[in-house]
C-alpha cells in the first residue's frame, strides 16, 4: 500500500472511530445557582467565588437566580455580564422586578453554546408581591440539535402564588418542540402537589436525592429537570457544599445526549 493510501486509510478510521465514541458519550453539564443577589451571607460580594465554580466545574449552561443589574443594593452593577467576561461565557439577562430606585432584579443564563434566540415569560403574582420571571435560552447543541435551556425563580411566600406559577410553566412547556431543561430555585418541597404535576411533563434529575439546597430551611428548594421523552438521559446530580457563598447551594446536572 502506497504512503498516501496508508494516510487516508487511517485518518478514516480515526475519523470513524472518533464519531463513534462522540455519539456514545457526548454529554452537557449544567449548573442552577441562586446567588442572592450576589452577596454572601456577611454582606460581601461573592462574584468572584461564583467565578470560581463555575472555572472549576466548567459547566457548558448556567442558570441564575436572584441576579441584579444595576441594582443600588449590589452596587449597581451588572452581575451578569461579569461574570461572562470573567468566564468567557456568552450572557443573556431576564428582568423580572424593577427598583424604584432604579436597576432590576431577575434571572440569567450564561452560555458556553451558541445562542439562537432568547424567550421571556412574567409569571403570575396575585399577591402583588416580587415579580417573577421566566427566561429561556435556545442554544445549539454539539450534535446540532437544539435545546431551550430555562431559568426561574417561584414565590417562596405565597403557596398560591407559587401554584400558578408551576401551574403556568406546566402549560407554557407541554407542547415544546424542542428539549426542554429547566433549572431553578422553585421553592417547593419534591412532594408539593402542584410540583408534582409539573413533574407529569419533566423529570426531576435529583429525584433519588435527599441533599439539601437552601440551607436556612435544610430544604431541597433548587432543581434541574428535563422534558420527558426527549433526547436528554441524565448521568449524575450533585449538590455543591458552597456554604456561605449564598443562602442557597449551585446544583450541578450532567446530561448524556441520546
Amino acid at each position: 500500500m502506497s504512503l498516501l493510501r496508508l494516510l487516508i486509510f487511517c485518518s478514516t478510521l480515526v475519523s470513524v472511530s472518533a464519531l463513534g465514541q462522540n455519539r456514545d458519550s457526548l454529554e452537557i453539564s449544567v449548573l442552577s445557582y441562586n446567588i442572592r443577589h450576589g452577596v454572601k451571607n456577611n454582606g460581601q460580594t461573592n462574584l468572584l467565588r461564583v467565578v470560581e465554580i463555575i472555572k472549576a466545574y466548567k459547566p457548558d449552561l448556567v442558570a441564575f437566580q436572584e441576579i441584579d443589574s444595576g441594582a443600588v443594593r449590589s452596587g449597581r452593577l451588572n452581575q451578569l455580564h461579569i461574570l461572562a467576561l470573567l468566564t468567557g461565557y456568552e450572557d443573556r439577562f431576564f428582568s423580572a422586578n424593577n427598583f424604584k430606585t432604579g436597576g432590576s432584579s431577575g434571572v440569567g443564563i450564561l452560555s458556553r453554546l451558541p445562542v439562537e434566540a432568547v424567550q421571556k415569560l412574567q409569571l403570575p403574582n396575585p399577591n402583588n408581591a416580587e415579580d417573577r420571571a421566566l427566561g429561556c435560552a435556545l442554544v445549539e447543541l454539539p450534535n446540532l440539535q437544539f435545546l431551550r435551556f430555562c431559568s426561574t425563580n417561584l414565590d417562596q411566600q405565597s403557596s398560591l402564588a407559587r401554584a400558578m406559577q408551576l401551574g403556568v410553566l406546566q402549560k407554557f412547556f407541554e407542547n415544546s418542540v424542542q428539549s426542554v431543561v429547566l433549572a431553578g430555585s422553585l421553592n417547593a418541597d419534591p412532594t408539593d402537589p402542584h410540583l408534582l404535576d409539573l413533574l407529569t411533563v419533566f423529570e426531576d434529575a435529583g429525584r433519588q436525592s435527599d441533599q439539601a439546597s437552601f440551607i436556612d430551611l435544610d430544604a431541597r428548594f433548587d432543581y434541574v429537570l428535563n422534558q420527558k421523552k426527549t433526547a436528554l438521559e441524565c448521568v449524575s446530580h450533585q449538590v455543591l457544599d458552597e456554604v456561605g457563598t449564598s443562602d442557597h447551594q449551585p446544583v450541578l446536572v450532567k446530561y448524556r445526549l441520546k
